[in-house]
């Protein structure tokens, strides 16, 4: 009998969940890059079993309530990891190119969004354990944690080496996302990515105070600033000119 007390956010499921989710994506990761694994191998069976992942939930949910509920169609943000990563992993060179910035600063925000403030994936039951059927939220951190660990190997194993002014390109990526949700929104009648209803949604009260068009104006500006800080890193500024430039306007005097 799954108990009636709710889990909350920063509550013990959540921090103990987040936690051995860190834990276990650094262990992994020392161990790739220690022993050198072929960075393309790992990518790819990484791409292969967060499609695997999303496939046993179908199944699972299909099973559970006899149909899967539009709500469950992969066109959230975290959704379109499902497509980034296999296309990074197993496109050609140009899809690769323009799919990297958003597989890694996308996928990064997103997973660390859901483990920061999982409102909507912590399921009824106030623990992990006992188990007692209410398994969503055991998926969705491993989905959220296999997310994490495909945009931390990327750039740790230098396969993807980001320039800052990458961030265009994956907000590029991003705004077709959010117009393709859009329109599933208007089709499916729903609510992919908070852009129909914000319950749930930690800016909900700018839409309640203020209107649904500067909801719409805060998450785009949030997602400017959650996207400039995972690529801020990356940011290289001279402050002076390079030696060999020097050497040549000396010459010119």
């Amino acid at each position: 009998m799954i108990l009636s007390v709710r889990p909350e956010v920063f509550g013990q499921k959540h921090l103990v969940g987040a936690l051995f989710v860190f834990g276990l994506i650094g262990i992994i990761l020392q161990v790739l890059i220690r022993r050198k694994t072929q960075p393309l191998t790992v990518l790819k069976i990484t791409s292969v079993l967060i499609i695997g992942l999303e496939v046993i939930k179908y199944l699972l949910i299909g099973r559970d309530r006899g149909h899967l509920p539009v709500h469950q169609f992969p066109f959230q943000l975290c959704s379109y990891s499902l497509y980034a990563m296999p296309v990074v992993a197993f496109g050609r060179k140009a899809w690769r190119e323009a799919f990297l910035p958003f597989a890694y600063g996308v996928g990064m925000v997103a997973a660390l969004l859901v483990f920061a403030y999982p409102t909507t994936v912590l399921g009824k039951a106030y623990f992990w354990f006992p188990f007692e059927g209410d398994w969503l939220p055991f998926h969705s951190f491993i989905y959220h944690g296999v997310m994490l660990f495909f945009s931390l190997y990327l750039i740790m194993s230098k396969w993807y080496r980001p320039v800052y002014y990458d961030i265009v390109k994956a907000f590029i990526i991003l705004f077709i996302a959010v117009a393709m949700s859009g329109v599933m929104n208007i089709i499916l009648d729903t609510n992919y990515m908070f852009l129909q209803n914000p319950s749930g949604n930690p800016l909900a009260f700018i839409w309640t105070q203020y209107g649904r068009f500067w909801y719409f104006m805060s998450m785009v500006v949030l997602a400017f600033i959650l996207l400039g800080l995972v690529f801020a890193p990356f940011a290289k500024v001279r402050v002076t000119q390079p030696k060999d430039q020097m050497v040549s306007l000396n010459k010119t005097i």
